[in-house]
């Protein structure tokens, strides 16, 4: 990955600050209660580009910038989902190149939501950063956009509080990561950066940065020069009806828990190797971390017998094609390119929502949005008075048994866009778990 970060790029970056991004929150509900999420005459609004290049070294409407960039993480988040969703889309219909360029924008787009949810906004060959009195101040050799947004990525997932804001938005059980690692014996000191954090989850974020090769490919050069082997259609959509699985919400407040147990299970593993090196008492060392944290001794079993791989032994194939190295001429790239991009919005999601909990917003603040967004995906004929995670995901649910029936009865993918068509518009409408994480 091109280092595009200087000693003073990176004294400005200390300045980013997700207090500056709560203040903004703060500052534009006003704008929210009148149905818009920045004033109208934000200076910003309309071609930001070319109007932050038209600046020099100060913007001319500093508030209004740092409105914008709180704005626009949300809005990045749901235009991610959105590309995961047509890349899911083309991953059904075959066409693979098409899902290694949505599936790239979908990882890009989650990655910009979650720096500017720090105070962080790229725009192209321009950055700024919010600091916690929501001042602005210009990065002085922002690259390209994409170029910048996995430099600042990677930076600042290597800072010190990174993976302590990480433990705080991934939990089990209504607990931290963090707590129910410290309680786990012979894991020894194991308190990585927020890089080997992600890695240790399936995220490796130089890794992403290399996509931007496979996409630059996919986009720009014909498909089909070179011979392909021929794949089975059954493979790509069965991947993709068991990773929205994984994304079943555990309730009304609980957004991800499906997901998140099995990217516990690998972070437990990871700490316990690291600390230990041998796995001789392993079992018992489960027994002991999670009598901690449950009472219910049906339920504790239940989790040591996943924990330890006794029940539910396989691993997720979204996770094992997410820290594939394979080259990018694989013929399942576009999987691991998939598997990426979801954990990444499955963690930008929740960084999001934290933003949203210190500033005390919430969907409902925001209907003026959601509810014509939601219209727009086909999500509801009328838009309810509230999101409903149940709701939202019952309907995902019955399309997808819909496909698994299918499934076990066919093999064509002729036979799948024809008798599945509706069901496949459905279930790759992937924004729905946007409202879900932000509302749950």
């Amino acid at each position: 990955m091109i280092n595009l970060l200087d000693s003073s790029d990176q004294t400005i970056l200390k300045n980013a600050s997700s207090v500056g991004i709560t203040k903004q929150f703060d500052r534009i509900k006003k704008y929210n209660k009148q149905g818009r999420w920045l004033e109208l005459c934000n200076h910003y609004g309309l071609n930001p580009i070319a109007r932050l290049n038209s600046e020099n070294t100060k913007p001319k409407f500093p508030r209004q910038l740092a409105d914008y960039v709180a704005a626009s993480s949300p809005l990045h988040l749901w235009d991610g989902w959105n590309y995961l969703g047509l890349a899911l889309y083309s991953c059904m219909c075959g066409y693979t190149n098409n899902a290694i360029h949505l599936a790239y924008y979908a990882e890009l787009r989650a990655a910009m939501s979650l720096l500017a949810s720090q105070g962080i906004g790229i725009f192209n060959y321009r950055a700024c950063v919010v600091d916690e009195d929501s001042k602005i101040h210009y990065l002085a050799k922002a690259g390209g956009t994409h170029q910048a947004t996995w430099s600042y990525l990677q930076w600042w997932a290597n800072r010190e509080d990174t993976r302590l804001l990480l433990d705080r938005v991934l939990q089990i059980q209504s607990s931290p990561f963090v707590e129910w690692l410290d309680s786990l014996p012979q894991s020894g000191a194991w308190s990585p950066l927020g890089t080997e954090f992600l890695l240790s989850m399936g995220l490796d974020l130089k890794r992403m940065a290399e996509d931007r090769k496979a996409r630059n490919e996919a986009s720009y050069q014909p498909s089909g020069i070179l011979a392909t082997d021929s794949r089975n259609p059954m493979a790509d959509i069965e991947f993709v009806v068991d990773s929205i699985r994984l994304l079943e919400p555990g309730g009304p407040s609980e957004a991800f828990t499906t997901i998140d147990k099995y990217i516990f299970r690998r972070i437990v593993h990871r700490a316990f190797e690291t600390g230990n090196g041998e796995n001789r008492r392993f079992q018992k060392n489960i027994e002991y971390m999670v009598s901690k944290f449950i009472d219910d001794p049906i339920l504790c079993r239940e989790w040591r017998q996943f924990l330890t791989y006794e029940s539910d032994h396989r691993e997720p194939r979204l996770i094992e094609e997410a820290e594939n190295q394979e080259d990018h001429h694989n013929s399942n790239y576009h999987l691991q390119l998939i598997g990426r991009a979801m954990l990444l919005l499955r963690v930008a999601t929740g960084i999001v929502r934290k933003v949203f909990d210190d500033s005390d917003v919430d969907l409902n603040s925001l209907e003026f949005w959601w509810r014509e967004a939601g219209s727009a995906q086909g999500f509801w004929n009328i838009p309810p008075d509230s999101i409903s995670s149940s709701q939202l995901w019952d309907d995902l649910s019955s399309c997808l048994d819909d496909v698994t029936d299918w499934i076990n009865e066919s093999n064509s993918r002729q036979s799948f866009l024809t008798d599945c068509a509706g069901s496949l518009v459905q279930i790759t409408g992937m924004a729905r778990f946007a409202l879900i994480g932000l509302g749950s």
